[in-house]
């Protein structure tokens, strides 16, 4: 039986995350609760932690990975199924498909999805396994999707988007809601955009370390307006991203960042990737960030200071050390 604190609700599906990578348990916890009906009831860092807690929550699904410490995901799915027959498990895994789909065979797993293809594939998987979704499942309010997401969880509910090329949020295609709703929920700083336009969003944590008094004006408004002092630095790497749909990777360039209202020399290393939509086209681009400047210039200090240090040892007079500065 479920405990009190963890009660079933009737008007969605309850899945259970299994796996040792905390990344990776956060990026699908992102996607899960971006798709209606859905709910992620507690994760597990291994195969004993996952068994636990399917015992105590009674999940409807369990997303397995294979490969974890203490015990396997192919040993707690079939403990799983002996105890709990009701519970589905779906195998998840970085293996070919169909090795992943012998594993699962043997330990009697409901599904299997590989890594590679979970976005496209989870959600007809879990819904094949579990019937068709519930109309209460279907019915969930639209911008549930976002809760979670900090600050700019709520300017993104708020904010009035029927005014920008992305259009009123409840109309938003699901491939744009996965999208926001990984960079809203994560802590790494990000921002991204989407449409032809390039319409900007971010999270908190980009707001903090990169915009200043850009936030929240940024929202919402065309990523060259944003970024308009360096766009001849990372307009060309975007345009490639659109174009190609590979990923870029820049480590510790240097940006002159007008965010207090002055040109600042900052330094940043950063990876532009695509975002597709539902065609598999490239509507837009994600940008995982990290601000290096203080390390930058920290480091160029202790050079100037190890070089100096160096030619002073050379020097026995007065007269040295004034030529020394003279030159220096």
């Amino acid at each position: 039986m479920r405990t009190s604190e963890q009660p079933r609700r009737n008007d969605v599906v309850e899945i259970l995350i299994a796996d040792d990578h905390e990344l990776f348990r956060r990026t699908l916890r992102g996607f899960i609760e971006a798709q209606s009906g859905w709910h992620v009831c507690g994760e597990g860092g291994d195969g004993l932690e996952a068994l636990d807690k399917a015992k105590v929550l009674r999940p409807d699904v369990v997303l397995m990975d294979i490969n974890m410490p203490r015990m396997d995901g192919l040993e707690a799915t079939r403990l799983i199924r002996r105890e709990i027959p009701e519970c589905k498990v779906v195998i998840v895994t970085q293996n070919h498909a169909s090795i992943a789909r012998q594993q699962g065979a043997s330990v009697n797993a409901s599904a299997t999805v590989t890594k590679a293809d979970l976005t496209r594939d989870l959600r007809a998987t879990v819904e094949s396994v579990l019937g068709s979704p519930s109309a209460a499942a279907e019915t969930r309010a639209a911008d549930s999707w976002v809760r979670g997401g900090g600050a700019l969880g709520h300017l993104v509910q708020e904010f009035d988007w029927a005014s920008t090329p992305l259009g009123a949020i409840d109309a938003w295609p699901q491939s744009l809601k996965i999208a926001v709703r990984i960079l809203l929920t994560s802590r790494f700083a990000m921002w991204m955009s989407w449409s032809p336009e390039l319409t900007f969003l971010y999270n908190d944590a980009y707001a903090k370390m990169s915009l200043g008094k850009k936030h929240p004006w940024a929202l919402g408004k065309p990523s060259w307006e944003v970024w308009k002092e360096i766009w001849d630095d990372i307009g060309p790497r975007i345009e490639k991203v659109i174009k190609t749909a590979e990923a870029t990777w820049d480590e510790g360039l240097l940006l002159f960042l007008e965010r207090s209202g002055y040109p600042e020399e900052t330094y940043h290393t950063f990876s532009y990737s695509p975002l597709l939509s539902k065609d598999g086209k490239v509507s837009g681009h994600l940008c995982v960030v990290t601000e290096e400047t203080d390390r930058v210039i920290g480091e160029r200090r202790l050079n100037t200071l190890r070089s100096l240090s160096a030619e002073l040892s050379q020097t026995s007079t007065e007269q040295d050390v004034t030529a020394l500065s003279l030159k220096s």
